[in-house]
């Protein structure tokens, strides 16, 4: 087993084990960072004996804002235990517990890369219930909760005999992204040694969202298993949404069609969880004006984007941008939280 290091502790949380980086700051917000697919969140802050300029921990923290970057459990020797079972709605569960016992209050920006997109409405909801301050959430080539839209092996994902998922199909594809990153910066960021030693590790099938699922009984393939633990539709829950995407066409999905995504469903939170309530026909003209003009503009207003594929925000430059990026969507939703509700709050008293 490996032990923690730095920041890092392992806590139990919704009756799972999770890593968890915690660094806070009393007076700062705070962003709660969830990695990908087969990978640990250290790919937020690094590993030992790293540049820790390479790194958002480092970069967000020259802006005076914290990191809460919490790993799901897998099959990495830091862990105790493994949770071939683990469902998203049991991922939402564990961080916003994590998340409202560490933070105390504090705003949250939640910021979630590649698979770390999958359960947010979930999450946005359980740490609403348990009286969180959530910003909003910001997608780091993040996929949605709609299943379909992540690779898949034809007839199924792969699993190693303890029944996690088997990312070895994809790891090619990880390595060279990380090559990406290592020529853009111009030196070795993180080596494929590296990538294995630190940050790589099987995961529960079912946090990627898709139809293939576990249960008692075996395997099998269901649509709505899949939407039900997600509750991908429920807008209800939904956080203002903004994105930070990639340039390049080696992460061509989310370059292209995020921000558009993105926006659909932080728009569907503004209209079904931010004005919830309200009969928007007796709204004054002006403020319909002000609330058409700023789902016009969502897309351009609310989407940052970096130079790179999908680890753009690994490397000096990308971690710099991408946390300067951050700290600005993170001013912007809260201007625009706090206009929402003083709508709401005049709506209702009419």
């Amino acid at each position: 087993m490996e032990a923690p290091f730095g920041y890092e502790s392992l806590i139990k949380a919704a009756e799972h084990e999770f890593l968890v980086h915690a660094r806070l700051k009393a007076s700062a917000a705070t962003i709660l960072f969830l990695p990908g697919g087969g990978h640990l969140a250290r790919v937020a802050y690094g590993h030992p004996g790293t540049r820790q300029q390479d790194f958002l921990d480092h970069q967000l923290e020259a802006r005076d804002l914290g990191l809460l970057a919490i790993s799901y459990p897998n099959s990495h020797q830091v862990f105790t235990k493994a949770y071939p079972m683990m469902t998203l709605s049991q991922w939402a569960e564990g961080v916003a517990e994590i998340a409202t016992d560490l933070v105390d209050g504090g705003p949250l920006l939640i910021a979630g890369w590649s698979m770390g997109g999958k359960g947010v409405l979930r999450l946005n909801r359980a740490l609403e219930e348990r009286g969180a301050t959530v910003t909003g959430f910001v997608a780091l080539s993040a996929r949605p909760p709609w299943p379909g839209l992540s690779p898949r092996s034809p007839g199924g994902e792969l699993l190693h005999e303890d029944g996690l998922w088997d990312y070895s199909r994809y790891n090619a594809i990880a390595i060279s992204g990380l090559e990406e990153v290592n020529r853009l910066a111009g030196y070795q960021v993180i080596s494929p040694d590296e990538h294995r030693l630190y940050y790589r590790g099987a995961g529960p099938l079912m946090l990627r969202g898709e139809v293939d699922r576990i249960g008692p009984d075996g395997r099998f393939t269901s649509l709505d298993a899949a939407l039900n633990d997600s509750e991908g539709f429920a807008f209800d829950q939904a956080p203002l949404c903004a994105t930070i995407s990639p340039t390049y066409p080696t992460d061509a999905d989310h370059a292209l069609a995020g921000a558009a995504t993105w926006s659909a469903i932080g728009l569907m939170g503004l209209i079904r969880n931010h004005l919830a309530g309200i009969d928007l026909n007796r709204l004054p003209p002006d403020t319909w004006s002000r609330l058409r003009a700023l789902a016009a503009d969502w897309t351009q207003t609310m989407n940052r984007t970096v130079e790179g594929g999908h680890y753009f925000f690994i490397g000096e430059t990308g971690a710099a941008v991408t946390a300067d990026a951050l700290a600005d969507l993170y001013d912007q939703l809260a201007a625009v939280g706090a206009e929402l509700h003083a709508i709401k709050v005049a709506a209702l008293a009419n």
